[in-house]
Protein backbone atom coordinates (compact mmCIF):
# COMPACT_ATOMS: atom_id res chain seq x y z
CA UNK A 1 0.00 0.00 0.00
CA UNK A 2 0.71 3.58 -0.44
CA UNK A 3 1.20 6.34 1.82
CA UNK A 4 -2.26 7.58 0.30
CA UNK A 5 -3.77 4.34 0.48
CA UNK A 6 -2.99 4.06 3.91
CA UNK A 7 -4.02 7.61 4.66
CA UNK A 8 -7.26 7.60 2.85
CA UNK A 9 -8.22 4.85 5.50
CA UNK A 10 -8.34 7.44 7.92
CA UNK A 11 -6.89 4.76 10.64
CA UNK A 12 -6.37 5.65 13.89
CA UNK A 13 -4.92 3.83 18.00
CA UNK A 14 -6.31 3.37 21.41
CA UNK A 15 -4.33 3.75 24.62
CA UNK A 16 -4.90 2.23 27.80
CA UNK A 17 -2.73 2.61 31.20
CA UNK A 18 -2.30 0.17 33.52
CA UNK A 19 -5.61 0.07 35.15
CA UNK A 20 -6.75 -0.64 32.16
CA UNK A 21 -8.39 2.78 31.41
CA UNK A 22 -8.35 4.21 27.77
CA UNK A 23 -6.86 7.75 27.65
CA UNK A 24 -6.01 10.02 25.15
CA UNK A 25 -1.31 10.32 24.76
CA UNK A 26 -0.54 13.99 24.79
CA UNK A 27 2.35 15.95 26.03
CA UNK A 28 2.67 16.10 29.69
CA UNK A 29 0.66 12.56 30.27
CA UNK A 30 1.53 10.87 33.49
CA UNK A 31 4.12 8.75 33.41
CA UNK A 32 2.90 5.32 33.41
CA UNK A 33 3.23 2.21 31.01
CA UNK A 34 0.88 2.53 28.27
CA UNK A 35 -0.39 -0.73 25.30
CA UNK A 36 -1.12 1.17 22.22
CA UNK A 37 -3.04 -0.63 19.75
CA UNK A 38 -4.05 0.23 15.99
CA UNK A 39 -7.81 0.60 15.20
CA UNK A 40 -10.69 1.72 12.56
CA UNK A 41 -12.00 5.11 13.20
CA UNK A 42 -15.30 6.75 12.65
CA UNK A 43 -14.19 8.62 9.46
CA UNK A 44 -12.73 4.96 8.22
CA UNK A 45 -14.16 4.38 4.92
CA UNK A 46 -15.49 0.81 5.08
CA UNK A 47 -15.50 -0.31 1.23
CA UNK A 48 -12.02 0.90 1.04
CA UNK A 49 -11.13 -1.07 4.43
CA UNK A 50 -12.71 -4.13 3.09
CA UNK A 51 -10.58 -4.17 0.28
CA UNK A 52 -7.24 -4.90 2.61
CA UNK A 53 -6.82 -7.67 5.31
CA UNK A 54 -5.43 -6.44 8.51
CA UNK A 55 -2.99 -7.61 11.26
CA UNK A 56 -2.81 -4.90 14.17
CA UNK A 57 -0.05 -5.29 16.25
CA UNK A 58 -0.32 -3.84 19.68
CA UNK A 59 2.98 -2.40 21.19
CA UNK A 60 3.58 -1.35 25.42
CA UNK A 61 5.20 1.67 26.10
CA UNK A 62 6.59 3.71 28.68
CA UNK A 63 6.90 7.07 29.27
CA UNK A 64 8.66 8.40 32.00
CA UNK A 65 8.39 11.46 34.29
CA UNK A 66 11.38 14.16 34.57
CA UNK A 67 13.93 12.03 36.92
CA UNK A 68 16.00 12.98 39.49
CA UNK A 69 19.73 12.20 40.97
CA UNK A 70 19.87 10.70 44.43
CA UNK A 71 23.15 10.56 46.04
CA UNK A 72 23.58 8.39 49.14
CA UNK A 73 26.93 8.08 50.98
CA UNK A 74 27.86 6.37 54.05
CA UNK A 75 30.24 8.98 55.84
CA UNK A 76 33.19 7.94 57.38
CA UNK A 77 34.11 8.02 60.95
CA UNK A 78 36.99 9.50 62.98
CA UNK A 79 38.76 12.59 62.93
CA UNK A 80 41.77 13.92 60.39
CA UNK A 81 44.18 11.35 59.64
CA UNK A 82 42.58 9.05 61.95
CA UNK A 83 39.37 9.40 59.52
CA UNK A 84 37.88 6.12 58.14
CA UNK A 85 35.11 4.11 56.56
CA UNK A 86 33.07 1.81 59.10
CA UNK A 87 30.42 1.18 57.36
CA UNK A 88 28.52 0.61 53.79
CA UNK A 89 25.07 1.95 52.56
CA UNK A 90 22.70 1.02 49.70
CA UNK A 91 19.78 2.07 47.08
CA UNK A 92 17.44 -0.62 47.96
CA UNK A 93 14.90 0.72 45.75
CA UNK A 94 15.22 0.23 41.92
CA UNK A 95 16.05 3.18 40.05
CA UNK A 96 17.36 3.91 36.83
CA UNK A 97 20.78 4.85 35.86
CA UNK A 98 22.03 3.01 39.21
CA UNK A 99 25.37 2.87 39.71
CA UNK A 100 28.61 4.30 42.00
CA UNK A 101 29.76 8.00 41.83
CA UNK A 102 33.32 8.78 42.19
CA UNK A 103 33.47 8.90 45.39
CA UNK A 104 31.97 5.24 46.33
CA UNK A 105 28.32 6.64 46.70
CA UNK A 106 25.06 5.03 45.31
CA UNK A 107 23.73 6.75 42.89
CA UNK A 108 20.45 6.93 41.38
CA UNK A 109 17.53 8.38 39.13
CA UNK A 110 13.80 8.56 40.21
CA UNK A 111 10.73 10.51 39.21
CA UNK A 112 9.71 13.26 42.40
CA UNK A 113 7.39 11.47 45.27
CA UNK A 114 9.35 8.38 44.73
CA UNK A 115 9.29 6.16 47.59
CA UNK A 116 12.98 4.98 48.19
CA UNK A 117 13.96 2.25 51.04
CA UNK A 118 17.69 3.07 52.16
CA UNK A 119 20.02 1.13 54.40
CA UNK A 120 23.74 0.82 56.40
CA UNK A 121 25.84 -1.85 57.35
CA UNK A 122 28.37 -0.84 59.91
CA UNK A 123 31.50 -2.84 60.64
CA UNK A 124 31.69 -4.56 63.97
CA UNK A 125 32.30 -2.09 66.86
CA UNK A 126 29.92 0.54 65.22
CA UNK A 127 26.34 1.63 64.88
CA UNK A 128 24.12 3.59 62.71
CA UNK A 129 24.27 7.41 64.49
CA UNK A 130 21.93 9.02 62.35
CA UNK A 131 20.46 10.16 58.66
CA UNK A 132 19.83 12.97 57.00
CA UNK A 133 18.23 14.18 54.09
CA UNK A 134 19.00 17.07 51.95
CA UNK A 135 21.35 18.78 54.93
CA UNK A 136 18.34 17.92 57.18
CA UNK A 137 18.69 14.75 60.09
CA UNK A 138 15.90 12.60 58.84
CA UNK A 139 12.88 12.10 61.70
CA UNK A 140 12.75 8.84 63.71
CA UNK A 141 16.35 7.92 62.14
CA UNK A 142 18.10 7.64 65.09
CA UNK A 143 20.09 4.28 65.38
CA UNK A 144 18.33 2.92 62.59
CA UNK A 145 19.81 0.80 59.60
CA UNK A 146 17.20 1.16 57.01
CA UNK A 147 14.42 4.34 56.41
CA UNK A 148 12.30 5.08 53.49
CA UNK A 149 12.38 8.85 52.21
CA UNK A 150 10.22 10.49 49.55
CA UNK A 151 12.01 11.88 46.38
CA UNK A 152 12.05 15.96 46.10
CA UNK A 153 11.84 17.01 42.63
CA UNK A 154 15.09 18.13 42.51
CA UNK A 155 18.56 16.37 42.95
CA UNK A 156 19.31 15.20 46.50
CA UNK A 157 21.50 13.64 48.36
CA UNK A 158 21.56 11.65 51.82
CA UNK A 159 23.97 10.86 54.05
CA UNK A 160 24.54 8.06 57.11
CA UNK A 161 27.01 9.03 60.41
CA UNK A 162 28.24 6.12 62.33
CA UNK A 163 29.25 5.58 65.64
CA UNK A 164 31.49 3.18 67.96
CA UNK A 165 29.62 1.11 70.60
CA UNK A 166 30.98 0.29 73.70
CA UNK A 167 32.87 -3.40 74.13
CA UNK A 168 31.79 -5.37 76.68
CA UNK A 169 34.89 -5.94 79.14
CA UNK A 170 34.27 -9.43 81.68
CA UNK A 171 37.16 -10.41 84.41
CA UNK A 172 36.89 -12.99 86.22
CA UNK A 173 39.22 -15.41 88.43
CA UNK A 174 38.93 -19.29 88.64
CA UNK A 175 39.27 -21.01 92.02
CA UNK A 176 38.67 -17.65 93.91
CA UNK A 177 40.18 -18.77 97.02
CA UNK A 178 43.71 -19.10 94.60
CA UNK A 179 44.33 -15.37 94.31
CA UNK A 180 43.16 -12.36 93.62
CA UNK A 181 42.30 -10.12 90.39
CA UNK A 182 42.79 -6.15 90.42
CA UNK A 183 42.12 -3.87 86.72
CA UNK A 184 43.81 -0.56 86.39
CA UNK A 185 43.79 1.95 83.50
CA UNK A 186 47.41 2.10 81.68
CA UNK A 187 48.32 5.07 83.76
CA UNK A 188 47.58 3.24 87.18
CA UNK A 189 45.23 6.12 88.35
CA UNK A 190 41.98 4.60 88.38
CA UNK A 191 40.46 1.05 88.10
CA UNK A 192 37.54 -1.17 87.51
CA UNK A 193 35.92 -3.01 90.31
CA UNK A 194 32.90 -4.43 88.65
CA UNK A 195 32.40 -6.63 85.41
CA UNK A 196 31.34 -6.86 82.89
CA UNK A 197 32.45 -3.57 82.24
CA UNK A 198 31.43 -1.17 78.80
CA UNK A 199 34.21 0.31 77.41
CA UNK A 200 34.65 2.68 74.36
CA UNK A 201 37.16 1.14 71.61
CA UNK A 202 40.67 1.86 71.91
CA UNK A 203 40.71 1.93 76.50
CA UNK A 204 44.17 0.23 77.98
CA UNK A 205 44.00 -1.48 81.24
CA UNK A 206 46.49 -3.75 83.19
CA UNK A 207 44.97 -6.32 84.72
CA UNK A 208 47.71 -8.25 87.89
CA UNK A 209 46.75 -11.78 89.23
CA UNK A 210 48.09 -12.44 92.76
CA UNK A 211 48.31 -15.36 94.33
CA UNK A 212 47.09 -16.12 98.00
CA UNK A 213 49.55 -18.51 99.75
CA UNK A 214 49.41 -22.43 98.77
CA UNK A 215 48.90 -21.13 95.46
CA UNK A 216 50.31 -20.16 92.58
CA UNK A 217 49.17 -17.89 89.01
CA UNK A 218 48.90 -20.59 86.05
CA UNK A 219 47.63 -18.93 83.19
CA UNK A 220 45.50 -16.19 81.59
CA UNK A 221 42.67 -17.19 79.30
CA UNK A 222 41.32 -14.56 77.20
CA UNK A 223 38.34 -15.23 74.72
CA UNK A 224 37.59 -12.93 71.72
CA UNK A 225 36.30 -13.57 68.32
CA UNK A 226 34.82 -16.63 69.78
CA UNK A 227 38.06 -18.39 70.82
CA UNK A 228 40.28 -18.74 73.64
CA UNK A 229 43.83 -17.52 73.81
CA UNK A 230 46.64 -18.04 76.45
CA UNK A 231 49.28 -14.88 76.48
CA UNK A 232 51.80 -14.85 78.64
CA UNK A 233 51.31 -11.68 81.07
CA UNK A 234 54.45 -10.77 82.76
CA UNK A 235 55.41 -12.47 86.10
CA UNK A 236 56.94 -11.22 89.26
CA UNK A 237 58.83 -11.85 91.71
CA UNK A 238 56.44 -12.00 94.03
CA UNK A 239 54.30 -14.78 92.04
CA UNK A 240 52.06 -12.44 90.74
CA UNK A 241 51.36 -11.63 87.02
CA UNK A 242 50.20 -8.64 84.93
CA UNK A 243 48.39 -8.50 81.46
CA UNK A 244 48.05 -5.46 79.50
CA UNK A 245 44.56 -5.47 77.35
CA UNK A 246 43.35 -3.02 75.19
CA UNK A 247 39.99 -3.03 74.15
CA UNK A 248 38.70 -3.10 70.57
CA UNK A 249 35.29 -3.54 68.53
CA UNK A 250 35.02 -7.56 70.24
CA UNK A 251 34.41 -8.43 73.40
CA UNK A 252 36.62 -9.93 75.72
CA UNK A 253 36.30 -12.35 78.38
CA UNK A 254 39.20 -12.56 80.78
CA UNK A 255 39.98 -15.33 83.39
CA UNK A 256 42.53 -15.66 85.89
CA UNK A 257 43.46 -19.26 86.39
CA UNK A 258 45.14 -20.30 89.97
CA UNK A 259 46.23 -23.34 91.06
CA UNK A 260 46.82 -25.17 94.22
CA UNK A 261 50.62 -25.64 94.78
CA UNK A 262 51.29 -29.46 94.96
CA UNK A 263 53.25 -31.52 97.84
CA UNK A 264 55.79 -34.73 97.88
CA UNK A 265 54.61 -37.66 99.48
CA UNK A 266 56.92 -39.88 101.10
CA UNK A 267 56.00 -43.23 102.80
CA UNK A 268 58.36 -45.58 104.94
CA UNK A 269 56.99 -49.03 105.66
CA UNK A 270 54.83 -51.40 103.32
CA UNK A 271 52.67 -48.76 102.59
CA UNK A 272 50.54 -47.75 99.56
CA UNK A 273 49.02 -44.40 98.54
CA UNK A 274 45.89 -43.36 96.41
CA UNK A 275 43.50 -40.95 95.35
CA UNK A 276 40.60 -39.95 93.57
CA UNK A 277 40.86 -37.81 90.70
CA UNK A 278 37.91 -37.25 87.61
CA UNK A 279 37.72 -39.66 84.53
CA UNK A 280 38.69 -37.36 81.52
CA UNK A 281 36.52 -39.72 79.41
CA UNK A 282 33.64 -39.27 81.49
CA UNK A 283 33.56 -36.58 84.27
CA UNK A 284 30.62 -38.01 85.84
CA UNK A 285 32.81 -41.01 87.21
CA UNK A 286 35.94 -40.61 89.26
CA UNK A 287 39.32 -43.01 89.13
CA UNK A 288 41.81 -44.18 91.42
CA UNK A 289 45.07 -43.44 90.95
CA UNK A 290 48.16 -44.63 92.84
CA UNK A 291 50.83 -42.52 94.27
CA UNK A 292 54.00 -43.75 95.42
CA UNK A 293 56.86 -42.60 97.48
CA UNK A 294 58.80 -39.05 96.26
CA UNK A 295 55.48 -38.11 93.77
CA UNK A 296 53.96 -35.02 93.99
CA UNK A 297 50.69 -33.94 94.20
CA UNK A 298 48.02 -30.76 93.96
CA UNK A 299 47.47 -29.79 97.43
CA UNK A 300 44.31 -30.45 99.11
CA UNK A 301 43.34 -33.74 97.08
CA UNK A 302 42.60 -36.21 99.94
CA UNK A 303 44.94 -39.00 99.96
CA UNK A 304 44.34 -42.77 101.36
CA UNK A 305 47.11 -44.74 102.88
CA UNK A 306 46.88 -48.19 103.65
CA UNK A 307 49.40 -51.10 104.59
CA UNK A 308 50.20 -53.05 100.98
CA UNK A 309 48.20 -56.28 99.88
CA UNK A 310 49.83 -59.05 102.60
CA UNK A 311 50.77 -56.72 105.32
CA UNK A 312 48.64 -55.61 108.47
CA UNK A 313 49.76 -52.58 111.13
CA UNK A 314 51.58 -54.26 113.87
CA UNK A 315 50.00 -54.98 117.05
CA UNK A 316 49.44 -51.20 119.10
CA UNK A 317 50.70 -49.07 115.99
CA UNK A 318 49.48 -46.69 114.13
CA UNK A 319 49.82 -44.33 111.33
CA UNK A 320 52.96 -41.41 111.83
CA UNK A 321 52.12 -38.44 109.87
CA UNK A 322 55.29 -36.05 110.14
CA UNK A 323 55.83 -37.57 113.15
CA UNK A 324 52.63 -37.39 114.75
CA UNK A 325 50.68 -40.06 115.76
CA UNK A 326 46.96 -40.82 114.02
CA UNK A 327 44.41 -41.28 116.62
CA UNK A 328 42.65 -44.37 116.57
CA UNK A 329 39.19 -43.12 115.64
CA UNK A 330 40.10 -41.35 112.60
CA UNK A 331 41.13 -44.34 111.00
CA UNK A 332 38.73 -45.73 108.20
CA UNK A 333 36.65 -48.99 108.75
CA UNK A 334 39.27 -50.79 106.48
CA UNK A 335 42.38 -50.10 108.84
CA UNK A 336 43.26 -47.20 105.99
CA UNK A 337 43.68 -43.89 106.78
CA UNK A 338 42.41 -40.54 104.82
CA UNK A 339 43.83 -36.94 104.60
CA UNK A 340 44.22 -33.96 102.39
CA UNK A 341 47.79 -32.76 101.61
CA UNK A 342 48.44 -29.40 102.40
CA UNK A 343 52.19 -29.30 103.05
CA UNK A 344 55.20 -31.94 102.43
CA UNK A 345 54.18 -35.28 104.20
CA UNK A 346 55.68 -38.26 105.43
CA UNK A 347 53.71 -41.17 106.47
CA UNK A 348 55.33 -44.49 108.03
CA UNK A 349 53.49 -47.56 109.87
CA UNK A 350 55.30 -50.24 111.30
CA UNK A 351 53.55 -53.24 109.61
CA UNK A 352 53.62 -57.22 109.58
CA UNK A 353 53.63 -59.61 106.79
CA UNK A 354 51.08 -61.94 107.00
CA UNK A 355 51.11 -65.59 104.97
CA UNK A 356 47.85 -66.96 103.14
CA UNK A 357 46.58 -70.72 101.55
CA UNK A 358 45.47 -71.09 98.48
CA UNK A 359 43.92 -74.49 98.39
CA UNK A 360 43.28 -76.26 94.88
CA UNK A 361 40.28 -78.42 94.92
CA UNK A 362 40.56 -82.09 93.45
CA UNK A 363 40.18 -81.57 89.68
CA UNK A 364 39.69 -84.10 86.38
CA UNK A 365 41.50 -84.32 83.43
CA UNK A 366 43.86 -81.63 84.27
CA UNK A 367 45.81 -79.98 87.14
CA UNK A 368 47.57 -76.41 88.12
CA UNK A 369 51.47 -75.75 88.32
CA UNK A 370 51.88 -72.51 90.49
CA UNK A 371 55.00 -70.17 90.70
CA UNK A 372 55.32 -67.74 93.85
CA UNK A 373 57.28 -64.51 92.31
CA UNK A 374 58.42 -66.36 89.66
CA UNK A 375 59.51 -69.39 91.53
CA UNK A 376 57.95 -72.72 90.44
CA UNK A 377 56.64 -74.44 94.28
CA UNK A 378 54.09 -77.58 95.13
CA UNK A 379 53.19 -76.34 98.30
CA UNK A 380 50.46 -73.09 98.51
CA UNK A 381 49.51 -73.89 102.01
CA UNK A 382 51.63 -70.68 103.59
CA UNK A 383 52.40 -68.05 100.53
CA UNK A 384 53.53 -64.70 102.10
CA UNK A 385 51.38 -61.79 101.69
CA UNK A 386 51.84 -59.62 98.67
CA UNK A 387 53.64 -62.08 96.91
CA UNK A 388 52.72 -62.72 93.09
CA UNK A 389 51.44 -65.58 92.12
CA UNK A 390 50.77 -66.70 88.50
CA UNK A 391 48.70 -70.17 88.38
CA UNK A 392 48.75 -72.36 84.91
CA UNK A 393 46.16 -74.75 84.27
CA UNK A 394 47.09 -78.00 82.60
CA UNK A 395 44.93 -80.16 80.76
CA UNK A 396 45.18 -83.64 80.32
CA UNK A 397 45.15 -84.69 76.67
CA UNK A 398 42.13 -84.74 74.41
CA UNK A 399 40.83 -82.05 77.11
CA UNK A 400 41.18 -78.22 77.41
CA UNK A 401 40.96 -75.30 79.56
CA UNK A 402 37.61 -73.85 80.36
CA UNK A 403 37.34 -71.61 82.64
CA UNK A 404 38.42 -70.98 86.28
CA UNK A 405 36.45 -71.53 89.48
CA UNK A 406 37.69 -69.19 92.81
CA UNK A 407 36.19 -69.56 96.04
CA UNK A 408 33.53 -71.57 94.61
CA UNK A 409 32.06 -69.15 91.70
CA UNK A 410 32.53 -70.49 87.77
CA UNK A 411 34.08 -67.78 85.97
CA UNK A 412 32.44 -66.14 82.85
CA UNK A 413 34.15 -69.25 80.29
CA UNK A 414 34.32 -65.92 77.69
CA UNK A 415 35.97 -63.90 79.90
CA UNK A 416 38.46 -66.60 80.92
CA UNK A 417 41.77 -66.65 79.42
CA UNK A 418 42.77 -68.89 76.41
CA UNK A 419 45.96 -69.42 77.90
CA UNK A 420 44.65 -70.86 81.29
CA UNK A 421 46.62 -67.99 83.47
CA UNK A 422 45.22 -66.87 86.74
CA UNK A 423 47.55 -63.89 88.18
CA UNK A 424 47.41 -63.02 91.34
CA UNK A 425 49.20 -59.23 91.47
CA UNK A 426 49.34 -59.01 95.14
CA UNK A 427 47.87 -61.86 97.77
CA UNK A 428 45.92 -60.30 100.12
CA UNK A 429 44.49 -63.18 101.63
CA UNK A 430 43.24 -66.82 101.41
CA UNK A 431 41.89 -68.30 98.05
CA UNK A 432 40.57 -71.67 96.85
CA UNK A 433 40.96 -71.74 93.04
CA UNK A 434 40.01 -74.90 90.43
CA UNK A 435 40.40 -74.95 87.14
CA UNK A 436 37.54 -76.70 84.97
CA UNK A 437 38.46 -78.23 81.57
CA UNK A 438 36.65 -79.40 78.64
CA UNK A 439 36.80 -82.33 76.26
CA UNK A 440 38.10 -81.48 72.83
CA UNK A 441 37.12 -82.69 69.48
CA UNK A 442 39.05 -85.59 67.77
CA UNK A 443 40.23 -86.32 64.66
CA UNK A 444 42.32 -88.81 62.64
CA UNK A 445 45.36 -88.00 61.00
CA UNK A 446 46.39 -90.56 58.07
CA UNK A 447 49.78 -90.55 56.47
CA UNK A 448 50.15 -92.79 52.92
CA UNK A 449 53.35 -93.70 51.02
CA UNK A 450 52.02 -94.17 47.43
CA UNK A 451 52.75 -97.40 45.45
CA UNK A 452 54.33 -98.92 48.89
CA UNK A 453 57.73 -97.44 47.85
CA UNK A 454 58.45 -96.13 51.56
CA UNK A 455 57.00 -95.38 54.27
CA UNK A 456 55.40 -92.31 56.57
CA UNK A 457 56.38 -91.56 60.08
CA UNK A 458 54.68 -88.54 61.94
CA UNK A 459 55.77 -87.04 65.25
CA UNK A 460 52.40 -85.61 67.35
CA UNK A 461 52.64 -82.59 69.56
CA UNK A 462 50.38 -81.95 72.27
CA UNK A 463 48.44 -78.69 72.56
CA UNK A 464 51.21 -77.08 75.15
CA UNK A 465 53.64 -78.42 71.97
CA UNK A 466 55.32 -81.01 74.14
CA UNK A 467 55.86 -84.18 72.01
CA UNK A 468 53.48 -86.59 72.63
CA UNK A 469 55.04 -89.75 70.11
CA UNK A 470 57.07 -89.77 66.85
CA UNK A 471 56.51 -93.68 64.99
CA UNK A 472 55.40 -95.07 61.47
CA UNK A 473 52.14 -94.25 60.71
CA UNK A 474 49.73 -97.56 60.31
CA UNK A 475 47.11 -97.69 58.24
CA UNK A 476 44.32 -97.09 60.26
CA UNK A 477 45.97 -93.25 60.86
CA UNK A 478 46.51 -91.42 64.62
CA UNK A 479 44.01 -90.14 67.09
CA UNK A 480 44.66 -86.23 67.14
CA UNK A 481 42.66 -83.72 69.37
CA UNK A 482 42.00 -80.04 68.31
CA UNK A 483 45.03 -77.85 68.49
CA UNK A 484 47.11 -80.53 68.77
CA UNK A 485 50.32 -80.64 66.09
CA UNK A 486 51.57 -83.18 63.93
CA UNK A 487 54.65 -83.51 61.25
CA UNK A 488 55.40 -86.01 59.14
CA UNK A 489 58.86 -87.61 57.62
CA UNK A 490 59.09 -89.81 54.85
CA UNK A 491 61.05 -92.75 55.04
CA UNK A 492 61.41 -94.18 50.64
CA UNK A 493 62.91 -97.56 49.95
CA UNK A 494 66.21 -98.29 48.67
CA UNK A 495 66.51 -96.94 45.03
CA UNK A 496 63.65 -94.06 45.74
CA UNK A 497 63.41 -90.75 46.41
CA UNK A 498 60.55 -88.39 47.38
CA UNK A 499 59.30 -86.58 44.75
CA UNK A 500 55.85 -84.03 45.90
CA UNK A 501 53.92 -84.59 48.96
CA UNK A 502 49.83 -84.25 48.94
CA UNK A 503 48.33 -82.49 52.51
CA UNK A 504 44.85 -82.73 52.57
CA UNK A 505 44.48 -82.52 48.61
CA UNK A 506 47.24 -79.97 47.93
CA UNK A 507 50.06 -81.09 46.20
CA UNK A 508 53.33 -79.13 46.70
CA UNK A 509 56.61 -79.31 45.02
CA UNK A 510 60.04 -80.60 46.27
CA UNK A 511 61.76 -83.68 47.42
CA UNK A 512 61.81 -82.68 51.32
CA UNK A 513 62.03 -85.65 53.64
CA UNK A 514 59.28 -83.75 55.82
CA UNK A 515 56.14 -82.35 54.85
CA UNK A 516 56.77 -79.08 53.66
CA UNK A 517 54.09 -77.13 55.53
CA UNK A 518 56.04 -78.05 59.13
CA UNK A 519 54.03 -78.28 62.11
CA UNK A 520 49.88 -79.06 60.99
CA UNK A 521 47.57 -77.54 63.74
CA UNK A 522 44.18 -79.99 64.03
CA UNK A 523 41.18 -78.56 63.04
CA UNK A 524 39.50 -81.58 60.95
CA UNK A 525 40.76 -84.83 59.47
CA UNK A 526 44.17 -84.56 58.07
CA UNK A 527 44.87 -86.71 55.20
CA UNK A 528 48.62 -87.06 53.86
CA UNK A 529 50.19 -89.18 50.79
CA UNK A 530 53.97 -89.07 49.59
CA UNK A 531 55.10 -89.80 46.12
CA UNK A 532 58.34 -91.20 45.14
CA UNK A 533 60.16 -92.05 42.35
CA UNK A 534 63.30 -94.04 41.62
CA UNK A 535 66.75 -93.17 39.85
CA UNK A 536 68.86 -95.42 38.34
CA UNK A 537 72.64 -96.56 38.83
CA UNK A 538 75.40 -95.76 37.35
CA UNK A 539 78.95 -97.28 36.98
CA UNK A 540 82.32 -96.10 36.71
CA UNK A 541 84.13 -96.94 33.50
CA UNK A 542 87.82 -97.25 32.94
CA UNK A 543 89.18 -94.65 30.23
CA UNK A 544 92.78 -94.72 30.81
CA UNK A 545 93.70 -98.14 31.44
CA UNK A 546 93.17 -98.15 35.40
CA UNK A 547 94.18 -101.54 36.63
CA UNK A 548 91.70 -103.71 38.07
CA UNK A 549 93.03 -103.76 41.51
CA UNK A 550 92.79 -100.01 41.33
CA UNK A 551 89.17 -100.48 39.65
CA UNK A 552 87.88 -102.41 42.56
CA UNK A 553 89.42 -99.46 45.52
CA UNK A 554 86.60 -97.24 43.39
CA UNK A 555 83.39 -97.14 45.17
CA UNK A 556 80.43 -99.00 42.85
CA UNK A 557 78.38 -95.56 42.12
CA UNK A 558 75.09 -96.39 43.80
CA UNK A 559 71.80 -94.98 43.94
CA UNK A 560 72.70 -92.71 47.46
CA UNK A 561 73.98 -89.40 46.65
CA UNK A 562 76.04 -89.03 49.50
CA UNK A 563 77.84 -92.48 48.81
CA UNK A 564 78.13 -91.03 45.32
CA UNK A 565 80.01 -88.53 46.11
CA UNK A 566 82.32 -90.77 48.29
CA UNK A 567 83.31 -92.76 45.76
CA UNK A 568 84.07 -89.51 43.46
CA UNK A 569 86.56 -88.46 46.28
CA UNK A 570 88.21 -92.02 46.84
CA UNK A 571 89.26 -92.27 42.93
CA UNK A 572 90.06 -88.86 42.75
CA UNK A 573 92.92 -89.94 45.17
CA UNK A 574 93.72 -92.56 43.24
CA UNK A 575 93.71 -90.22 40.25
CA UNK A 576 91.65 -92.50 38.81
CA UNK A 577 89.56 -90.96 35.25
CA UNK A 578 86.75 -92.14 35.30
CA UNK A 579 83.23 -91.29 32.89
CA UNK A 580 79.73 -92.24 33.95
CA UNK A 581 77.03 -93.83 31.63
CA UNK A 582 73.54 -95.20 32.18
CA UNK A 583 73.07 -98.62 32.06
CA UNK A 584 69.90 -99.93 30.27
Amino acid sequence: MTADEIKALHLGYTAVNTAGNTITLAPNIAPSKYTVSPCKTTATNETLYNNYEFTFIPGVYTVNGTTYILTLKAEDFGEGANRHSVGSASIITAGLNAGKADDGSAISSFTADTDVTLTAVPDAGYAVDYWTYDGKEIEDSKEKNSVTIKTLAKPASVLVYFKTTNTKLNASVQNTQGGTLKCTDENGSGSLKNFPAYIASGAKFNFTATPNTGWHFKQWIRKEFGANNYPAGTKHDNGSNTLAVEVGVQDIDLAAVFERDSYTLTLEGELTASYQTVDPNDTSKTLTKSLKSGESVTGDTKITVAPKAGYAAAKDETYQVNGKAVEAGKLNADGSYTFPITENTKVSLKTDRAAFAITTPKMEHGTIIATVDGEAVDDLAKIPGGSKVELQARADRGWHFKNWVVNGTAQDEAAAKANGTYTISELAGDLSISAAFAQSASYTAKATAAAGNGTVAYTLYDIYGDEVETKTMSTEGVTIYQDEEITFTAQPKSGYQVEQWKVDGKLTSGNSLTNPEGKIRAAKNIEVTVYFKGFRQVLPVLRYGCGRRQLDRCYRWQHDYLRRKSAERQCNRLHCSTEHRQDG
